[in-house]
């Protein structure tokens, strides 16, 4: 029987692929359907890879990394792959989540604008009827159920708001009865670029370093206006500034990947694990916290959805909501203990610190990404 040679360099064939320079046997010149059928074929497997990827990674901390490390690894979906799917998939819940709530600047500021207290009470009473209808549309449709939590936290920003409002502007006009001056209204912040070269910001000025050189003062004063400028546009369009800011937090992550792995070698230095094997337990480690927010907010909708409703069926999601959220913290520390086989308590002590450290080093990236955000919204 005749073996099948590679088309590219004439090697005899032994596997669907050339063993000598990797070509594959299949291509794209083929009958259309065998490709549909390659395509199909794939799809379905890898369904399952998905469903037998995701289910250890929420319920059993720690199996699929032990398996890939120890070599295992073609039953589940690649951590880089996992971490990237899940990552996009949690961000775009949370920006279509926080597009159905009606909580934001822009719903917060006519109450800070309002002049007298008939206009503040006249705003509260059209917003408040905006949030009971807008509460009326989410109770009737599940798909959005999930946003009534965001219903109730809007309700008590506008009580809250609404009232100082109202001290401030009683103050105000006893001081201006009184022929006083009237105190500061409450929030907002005055932001300029004056033709001097300097930012003031409230009261302070802020100077540009003298040693600056030209080219690089010229960006920043270019990024300073361009900075106040949308803070300054944030009353008309809030919700620019904030999609600006939840698309730039997934490249923080990645970015930020590398650093959790080096911070897993330098805790865990003594343990003879090559750097990569770090970065696969970290990319695990934040693919699980993707898919555990994905399942917190399923759970919260399906909590919202039911209150009201069956009493049993009420706590018994709203109990486990709660568990979904504890179980977080949980699965993150049984993972590592998993993992990197180690005492409990030598676990936990390692486990706050390298959480502390990740923390810190978050906080500073977020604070970048928000002046990022501002800068180029």
């Amino acid at each position: 029987m005749e073996t099948a040679s590679c088309l590219n360099c004439g090697t005899p064939l032994q596997g669907s692929h050339c063993h000598a320079c990797g070509q594959p046997v299949k291509g794209l010149v083929r009958p259309l359907k065998n490709i549909a059928y390659d395509f199909l074929d794939t799809v379905f497997e890898y369904d399952s890879r998905i469903w037998r990827t995701l289910v250890p990674l929420y319920l059993f901390p720690g199996r699929i990394t032990r398996d890939y490390l120890a070599g295992r690894r073609m039953r589940h979906v690649l951590p880089f792959r996992l971490f990237f799917v899940l990552t996009v998939l949690t961000f775009l819940v949370l920006q279509w989540n926080l597009g159905d709530t009606p909580f934001g600047l822009d719903n917060v500021n006519p109450l800070q604008r309002a002049e007298s207290i008939e206009e503040l009470d006249e705003q509260l009473a059209r917003m408040q009827a905006d949030l009971a209808e807008t509460r009326a549309e989410m109770e009737a449709d599940p798909q959005r159920a999930y946003g009534l939590g965001g219903i109730r936290t809007a309700e008590r920003a506008l009580e809250r708001t609404a009232e100082q409002r109202r001290a401030w502007l009683e103050a105000r006009d006893e001081a201006l009865a009184e022929g006083r001056e009237p105190p500061p209204a409450p929030g907002g912040t005055s932001f300029r670029v004056s033709s001097d070269d300097f930012v003031t910001v409230g009261d302070g000025d802020l100077d540009l370093p003298d040693w600056l050189p030209d080219a690089a003062r010229t960006q920043l004063e270019n990024w300073i206006e361009r900075g106040v400028r949308n803070i300054n546009r944030l009353e008309e369009e809030p919700e620019r500034l904030i999609r600006r800011f939840f698309g730039l937090l997934p490249p923080v992550l990645f970015v930020l990947m590398p650093v959790f792995a080096l911070l897993l070698k330098t805790f865990y230095l003594f343990h003879g694990r090559l750097y990569m094997e770090h970065l696969v337990v970290a990319l695990h480690a934040h693919s699980f916290l993707g898919l555990a927010v994905l399942m917190g907010f399923a759970l919260n909708g399906l909590h919202a959805l039911a209150s009201g409703g069956i009493w049993l069926l009420d706590v018994g999601l709203g109990w486990l909501a709660a568990a979904a959220w504890w179980w977080i913290p949980i699965h993150l520390y049984l993972m590592q203990r998993n993992v990197y086989q180690q005492g409990w308590g030598f676990t936990l002590l390692k486990f706050f610190l390298i959480g502390l450290c990740y923390t810190v080093v978050l906080a500073i990236a977020t604070v970048i990404a928000v002046i990022v955000s501002v800068v180029t919204a």
